[in-house]
């Protein structure tokens, strides 16, 4: 089910990183990575990964999900603009074992921009929970 995620956003290398695609519709998408754990991951800061990044991760998962679904498969440039009612449940990532899940659900799709709600998930526990607005460049 996995695509070739890097063609799908506007990233490269070791900054992509959701790895998994599990479940896309035209208004969801379910994804799962296990890049938190990597000692390399360009997020890590202090040798920690804090739970803020989860932020990026979710922004992933939606990018993948308008190249899926409306974006032809190609990667779209966007820019976050707005994250509202976000909650973090853990402090950091990096020493949770096992794979991080994370899923976007579209409530809003404009010319300029989509609203998604997304959560991060780790076993049975939320990790985040966030409204995330991207806004798209007007093409002139």
């Amino acid at each position: 089910m996995t695509p070739d995620l890097a063609s799908l956003l506007p990233h490269a290398g070791d900054m992509v990183l959701i790895e998994r695609v599990i479940a896309v519709d035209e208004h969801h998408i379910l994804c799962e990575t296990d890049s938190h754990r990597r000692t390399d991951n360009p997020l890590r800061r202090d040798d920690r990964l804090h739970a803020v990044a989860l932020l990026e991760y979710a922004a992933q998962c939606m990018g993948i999900h308008g190249a899926l679904t409306g974006g032809e498969g190609q990667a779209r440039i966007a820019f976050l603009a707005a994250a509202r009612d976000v909650t973090l449940h853990v402090e950091t990532l990096h020493g949770l074992p096992g794979t991080l899940r994370l899923r976007a659900d579209k409530l809003l799709d404009t010319p300029g921009g989509v609203i998604y709600d997304t959560a991060a998930m780790h076993e049975d526990h939320c990790l985040m929970r966030a409204r995330l607005t991207v806004m798209h460049p007007q093409a002139h």
